[in-house]
């Protein structure tokens, strides 16, 4: 097996001078131009769906790209004042999903609607752990997992139910709809698990390309082609998967200071979430249950 580097700089010291240059941020004249006619190959279906998508969606577009951003002053209200909270586990997971939504959203622009789901999934299972290291602040185990140690997300869910705030939670939620976040699944009974474990469920059909949940599946073609149900439905999805993050970083971090002025506040952004959710959905139904304990 390779043995891939773990530092990607040993990797960029075997560039070329001109890519390595790059790398660093350089301009550099063009030294070896893409043939026409590849690159038209390469981008003609891409663009004619984002073209498509943009025509129809673009107010949906618009509000979840200010949630991206917004997600982005709220990484930086984690990160702090000082380096000692920047390398938290809520503050540091946090920093790497501000890619992942912003590869859904751009992925799912294109219609490539597997990968925009695929990058929720990395979403849910980094926060998750994230939240679980963050509440045992356990910093040697997040540091070893960090540097490469397996610890996934349902190991991560299982002893988050154990803490005392996840435990509070869960109750709360059981008492008022009837549902929770974290619970596993009751295989005997077939009673489906936990919202969070649901949809982590959902969206690993998706990165592992199951049956139905490949990109011709998605698309009933080769493409990709712009298919308006799957854009909705990952939607739905992105917002679900936002909102979740924000609960955890609400856990994580209960006194997470407000942002600036000029951007909006943890609630309220959970609040645009949660607002493009079905109305009366068992989602937004559990989600706005959390919220009213959280916030409270």
């Amino acid at each position: 097996m390779t043995d891939f580097p773990k530092d990607f700089r040993a990797v960029r010291t075997k560039l070329s001078p001109e890519a390595f240059a790059i790398s660093e941020g350089m301009d550099v004249a063009p030294t070896d131009l893409i043939p026409e006619e590849t690159w038209n190959s390469i981008v003609h279906l891409p663009d004619d769906v984002s073209l498509r998508t943009s025509d129809h969606y673009g107010t949906e577009l618009e509000v979840l790209w200010d949630l991206w951003g917004d997600w982005v002053t709220v990484v930086l209200e984690l990160q702090g004042p000082n380096q000692g909270l920047a390398e938290t586990p809520m503050a540091s997971v946090a920093g790497d999903t501000a890619s992942y939504f912003q590869a859904a959203v751009q992925n799912a622009l294109v219609g490539y609607y597997r990968l925009a789901f695929a990058s929720l999934r990395g979403v849910v299972e980094n926060m998750t752990v994230g939240l679980h290291f963050e509440l045992t602040a356990d910093r040697p185990k997040f540091q070893s997992w960090l540097a490469g140690d397996e610890f996934g997300f349902g190991s991560a869910a299982d002893q988050l139910r154990q803490q005392p705030a996840v435990a509070q939670l869960e109750q709360s939620l059981q008492a008022a709809v009837g549902d929770d976040l974290l619970r596993q699944r009751n295989t005997p009974a077939r009673a489906d698990g936990g919202l969070v474990r649901e949809v982590f469920k959902e969206l690993s059909k998706y990165a592992h390309g199951g049956p139905n949940y490949t990109d011709a599946d998605l698309w009933a073609s080769n493409g990709p082609v712009f298919v308006p149900e799957v854009f909705e439905e990952w939607l739905q999805m992105f917002a679900l998967v936002f909102a979740i993050g924000l609960l955890e970083i609400r856990i994580g971090r209960p006194n997470l200071a407000a942002g600036r002025e000029d951007r909006r506040e943890l609630r309220e952004l959970f609040g645009t979430a949660v607002s493009i959710l079905v109305p009366d959905s068992d989602e937004r139904r559990i989600l706005e249950a959390a919220a009213a304990f959280l916030w409270q």
